[in-house]
């Protein structure tokens, strides 16, 4: 009956146009986040239509076709505590057992456990811990009666000893990455003491070990691409990174005869390069991912390659995919296990290309919209065509670009008007006409919204209201101009020396890099006040000599900083004699960065933005770096683009919707809220056990240490406890208004190298400030004649 009811369910779908539904088998199984999964996959393997996952603390099961794994918990080893009381009183031993991998030996389920002995001596301070490693076994896969993953019949000791890792005193195995079987053995990746990679091969008939660098096979093999051939072959990839693209290569290798043999080359776009490699002796086609797709290679011969499917999962390196009986590919990375039928007849007709960049948002409106528009595949990608080039071609392979604002890329199309006008939705226009001015003037174009942001970042400099009330000034008495942050230098550095544990700047400074981290800082200032369209694009003003001058009249040696070490870079730097930072003691008055954001954690800050202008009357600004995303004014699919965007906008992160609007004001809890006041509340409750139970001696170290638990409690409760507060957004909204994202001056590339020799040259007195502005102006008048 059940064969029958599935075979009438597969006749509907068939009658229906192909592009109604994603390929059939197609499913996101596992994602970060959701329904208890961590994202922390160690290995998959699939035996007789079932696939078997394992992450850190769980196992998870599908049979057949499903979409919904079975989780379960995974019980290796009743954990034994024993205090040796006889030859040590502060001693206690446990014993743990960790299922490294899952792999299909004999076509049965196994698993490789390793177990160590952890042993804690002394409390508090004096409390350190060792680590031994016991072993590494082969066991069969078992279930208990309650449904729990365990150890079955153990197989085979598995001679690991040359994997231990660590310092002696603290040993670990090194990681096995990347794990499975061909025949009797079995192959993982890993890297050892010294970062260099190394390929070990088990046999487990009787557990003997070999290791193999990638040195020893020649050709620059990743053996992170490591997978199982024909004829006890593997195959792997060799890739040569180059300045405007890769150059991937393809090698058959006999492992045993430490020898590698060329392929083929495999195409790439730009700096993408291929992962997750898997042949598939049943068709023998080899398969791997790229830039969001899945690409397939029949009989090894490259001109076959096509894509056969997008996939979400990119930069496979540590879970091998695999490819089930049934044909589909199954791959995961930290965000997702994703499934995905190998059959390109079966792929949605409308298709949208997305450069995404891991942006976070964009993520998790592949997910929200490719759950809602089966008919629409979404490709996601990171590697995409010059920009500029594509829209003078009025290519269509990008759908929806994602860039930062103050690239050459987007100041190239919002000024040319390549950009899709979204102004005929009303999602998006609300979201940007909702928004902050610095929003509205790098998101539209003309009076039409043209782009949305999606992220943003802010920098700034900070004062310390309290530091300065200890030396006697009031919130009246801090500079609002850059003419007035350096004319006042010297006065209080004076005032600071009279008060003891006091510094003018943090104390890792010396004053060579305090007057070069300051310098750079009002030129980064100025650059983005003279790239706002209503002020002068010119380094030769009024406004921008006075600061020079002011800048010049400082003796920085005379700021209380220690001399520049010319050999070691600081000399003498001491923390403040307070021993406190300046959080803490309020023993700095000025810092080169504070924290300007919304975000809970701000709260913690003892440093308020400090807001300097180019002169009385003009405005001060924050300065920010903004990523947005827009559609291509060509794309053949503009509607679902747009739809696509009107998914990110719904799919915005919480705080980067209260940074970009005064009118986004709940405040926003941490996701980690609940759990993270479970386990301060289980640290309390165990230490407090042993507390009971310590002799007289321990007992004020035990105490000392419930008293410092319960104050992180505390301080997580006022701080951590929210991504964004209603003290947290109230302060921000203090500067929001001051915020000005950073555009493009076509000071990057070859101009970039050029500009930045100046300013160093006049950092390093080679040059003098007429130099340094005549030098920047003329290359500014001559990118403006070039129309940059």
């Amino acid at each position: 009956m059940k064969k029958m009811l599935s075979f009438l369910l597969m006749f509907a779908i068939m009658l229906l146009p192909i592009s109604a539904f994603a390929a059939p088998g197609d499913a996101i199984l596992l994602r970060q986040g959701v329904e208890g999964y961590n994202g922390s996959t160690r290995s998959m393997v699939e035996i007789d239509g079932t696939l078997y996952l394992l992450t850190y603390d769980s196992l998870y099961t599908l049979e057949d076709d499903g979409t919904t794994p079975t989780k379960h918990e995974l019980k290796l080893l009743e954990e034994t505590v024993a205090e040796d009381a006889e030859e040590n009183d502060d001693a206690n031993t446990s014993t743990s057992r960790e299922a490294l991998a899952i792999i299909n030996y004999g076509g049965r389920p196994c698993l490789i456990v390793s177990e160590s002995t952890i042993e804690v001596e002394g409390v508090g301070d004096e409390q350190e811990t060792f680590s031994t490693m016991e072993g590494v076994w082969l066991y069969e896969l078992a279930f208990d009666g309650e449904g729990k993953a365990t150890t079955g019949e153990e197989l085979t000791e598995l001679d690991w000893y040359d994997l231990i890792q660590g310092n002696g005193d603290y040993e670990y195995l090194a990681q096995c990455r990347m794990p499975f079987v061909l025949e009797d053995t079995l192959y993982f990746t890993s890297y050892d003491n010294d970062g260099n990679e190394f390929i070990a091969m088990t046999n487990l008939e009787d557990g003997d070990t070999d290791t193999l660098y990638g040195s020893d096979l020649g050709n620059d093999l990743r053996l992170d691409t490591l997978c199982a051939y024909k004829d006890g072959l593997m195959l792997c990839l060799s890739i040569e990174w180059g300045e405007e693209a890769n150059t991937v290569k393809l090698f058959s290798v006999d492992l045993e005869a430490e020898e590698a043999q060329e392929l083929f080359t495999i195409p790439t776009t730009g700096y993408s390069s291929p992962s997750g490699l898997v042949y598939r002796e049943e068709n023998d086609t080899l398969y791997f991912v790229m830039n969001g797709e899945i690409y397939a290679i029949a009989g090894m011969d490259v001109t076959t390659m096509q894509s056969v499917a997008e996939i979400p999962v990119d930069s496979i390196y540590d879970v091998q995919p695999i490819i089930t009986g049934d044909g589909f590919y199954i791959a995961a990375d930290y965000e997702a296990v994703v499934r995905r039928n190998t059959d390109p007849s079966l792929r949605a007709q409308t298709r949208l290309t997305v450069q995404n960049n891991y942006n976070t948002s964009i993520d998790n409106a592949y997910y929200t919209f490719t759950n809602e528009h089966g008919d629409v595949e979404v490709i996601m990608t990171q590697q995409v065509e010059d920009i500029v080039q594509a829209m003078m071609n009025r290519s269509t392979a990008v759908d929806v670009y994602y860039l930062n604002v103050s690239s050459q890329a987007y100041e190239a199309v919002f000024s040319r008007g390549y950009m899709a006008e979204l102004s005929g939705s009303e999602k998006l226009s609300a979201l940007v006409e909702n928004g902050y001015p610095f929003v509205q003037e790098v998101c539209v174009k003309d009076g039409q919204v043209v782009a949305i942001p999606v992220e943003i970042y802010m920098d700034g400099r900070g004062y310390d209201p309290a530091a300065f009330e200890r030396i006697g000034l009031t919130e009246n008495d801090v500079p609002k101009t850059w003419v007035e942050f350096f004319e006042s230098l010297e006065p209080l550095a004076k005032k600071v020396a009279e008060v003891p544990g006091m510094s003018l700047f943090e104390t890792y400074y010396d004053y060579e890099s305090a007057r070069t981290t300051f310098l750079s800082a009002m030129i980064s200032d100025y650059m983005n006040y003279i790239s706002q369209p209503e002020n002068e694009f010119a380094f030769d003003t009024e406004e921008f000599r006075a600061v020079l001058e002011a800048y010049e009249s400082v003796d920085w040696s005379k700021l209380g900083m220690p001399a520049p070490d010319t050999d070691d870079g600081l000399e003498g730097v001491v923390i403040a004699a307070s021993g406190g930072s300046g959080e803490v003691e309020h023993n700095v008055l000025y810092s080169s960065y504070t924290n300007v954001s919304a975000n809970g954690y701000a709260m913690q800050d003892a440093f308020s933005p400090l807001l300097l202008s180019f002169g009385e009357g003009k405005a001060a600004q924050i300065n920010a770096n903004m990523n947005v995303a827009f559609v291509n004014p060509f794309s053949e699919n503009r509607e679902a683009a747009i739809a696509f965007l009107e998914t990110v906008s719904d799919e915005l992160e919480p705080l980067v919707k209260i940074h970009i609007s005064p009118n986004e004001n709940e405040p926003v809890k941490s996701p980690y809220y609940e759990t993270t006041l479970a386990e301060f509340d289980q640290m309390i409750a165990d230490a407090q056990e042993q507390l009971e139970q310590a002799d007289e001696a321990d007992k004020a170290a035990f105490e000392e240490m419930i008293e410092q638990y319960k104050s992180s409690r505390e301080d997580f409760l006022k701080y951590g406890a929210w991504e964004a507060s209603e003290e947290s957004i109230a302060r921000y909204r203090t500067f929001a208004e001051s915020i000005r994202v950073v555009r493009n001056m076509g000071l990057g590339d070859d101009n970039s190298e050029e500009f930045y020799d100046l300013m160093s040259q006049y950092m390093d007195q080679k040059i003098t400030a007429d130099e340094f502005i005549t030098g920047v102006d003329r290359k500014l008048q001559m990118m403006m004649k070039e129309g940059m």
